[in-house]
């Protein structure tokens, strides 16, 4: 079984950059909705979306943001992307140095496929070794395609890389509320949404390992999580808490409870 990674909100460096379309610098145009701007890309709630227009958008619509400073991405992808109407066509994602330059030299950082991008809200392209970059561009091909996207993710080094244990439990779900009103009568929400749970043992863990665990706790947010097979996922930590054992002085043991979210 390969490592999983986790990465907090604050590695991913998409959301304190800037949307550069509409800025001039050769810059794409602004492709969006007026009710989920593109400025909703870089953002942490991704039930809060960049949508494009209604009237599709010429193929491929663009979203180039600028991170800020140099820095060294490991990952980029997308979380909670969703196809409303139309074809969708291969994502393309592409890193630049220095000052950015919409026409300026893009090097090619990886794609994500249709059938990908649309079998799961949440995908991912990884580099083995960090690639130098100062911008990041998502290109999005499609056919007479209207689509959303909850965040952009673009990544440094994650915070902790660690093989869950053997024994740990994996429980397909479904997003169902179930109420029952005041005559007994029950009502059922099903919001065809597949969800998951991961019923995480961390094995013997360090402290500098328990201490890195234990940030992803307190960081208060959702988390992203590249499985073994290096499937995207944003999860969060059911219940708030990681029980924690301690074998030794040094020697711990915690597990967690993880769910995807909707």
């Amino acid at each position: 079984m390969a490592d999983s990674r986790f990465f907090r909100s604050s590695h991913n460096v998409a959301l304190a950059g800037t949307v550069k379309n509409g800025v001039g610098l050769n810059a794409p145009a602004l492709v969006e909705d007026s009710s989920y701007p593109m400025d909703q890309a870089i953002q942490h709630d991704r039930m809060t979306p960049w949508k494009t227009p209604t009237t599709p958008a010429s193929s491929p619509v663009k979203i180039d943001i600028d991170f800020g400073s140099t820095l060294s991405i490991y990952g980029m992808g997308v979380h909670r992307y969703e196809l409303l109407s139309g074809t969708a066509g291969t994502l393309t994602m592409e890193t630049q140095t220095g000052t950015y330059d919409g026409t300026g030299t893009w090097n090619s950082f990886g794609t994500i496929t249709s059938a990908s991008l649309t079998s799961s809200k949440d995908r991912a392209a990884l580099q083995t070794s960090g690639v130098s970059a100062r911008s990041g561009r998502w290109s999005f091909a499609h056919t007479s395609a209207v689509f959303s996207v909850g965040k952009l993710w673009a990544v440094v080094a994650p915070s902790l890389t660690k093989q869950y244990a053997k024994d740990s439990v994996l429980t397909p779900v479904r997003h169902i509320i179930e109420n029952i009103d005041a005559n007994g009568v029950a009502f059922i929400n099903d919001y065809n949404e597949d969800g998951f749970l991961w019923e995480l043992d961390m094995g013997i863990c360090t402290n500098s390992e328990k201490i890195q665990l234990w940030l992803l706790l307190n960081s208060g947010r959702s988390l992203s999580m590249l499985d073994d097979a290096d499937k995207l996922e944003e999860v969060r930590i059911v219940g708030g808490q990681m029980p924690t054992g301690r074998a030794f002085d040094t020697v711990y043991s915690p597990r967690v409870t993880l769910a995807r979210c909707p």
